[in-house]
């Protein structure tokens, strides 16, 4: 991108992504993979397998053809493949809608925030 050589080197831009991530992964991601996979749908360990093989396919096929897309979103869509197929109701649909609510918010959200930090970077 256009901070990456020119503000940052590759492997700074690397770290700051991966400490992200990780921060991410080590704070919240029990609270997500529980929304999902509990107040959702409920799984089992098969349907939970169903769900990861469906989401990795979705993401490699789009892939093929140059798409990006969504890993929370394919899972979510697993998710809810898996429990429609095995016959399970949905447990909350207002999670379900927060969940749509954040795939169209986070983008702009991100956006916004990307900005915010571009601006402060290239004055100070």
């Amino acid at each position: 991108g256009a901070l990456v050589g020119k503000y940052l080197s590759v492997q700074m831009a690397a770290l700051i992504g991966g400490l992200s991530i990780a921060f991410g992964i080590l704070t919240y991601s029990r609270k997500v993979m529980m929304t999902v996979g509990k107040r959702i749908v409920e799984l089992d360990h098969f349907s939970s397998l169903i769900s990861i093989l469906a989401e990795s396919l979705t993401v490699w096929v789009y892939a093929l053809i140059g798409v990006p897309v969504s890993t929370s979103q394919a899972i979510v869509g697993g998710v809810l493949g898996a429990g429609y197929a095995k016959g399970t109701r949905l447990g909350s649909k207002k999670i379900l809608l927060r969940i749509i609510f954040g795939w169209v918010g986070a983008p702009a959200v991100a956006a916004v925030i990307s900005m915010g930090i571009y601006w402060i970077y290239t004055r100070f």
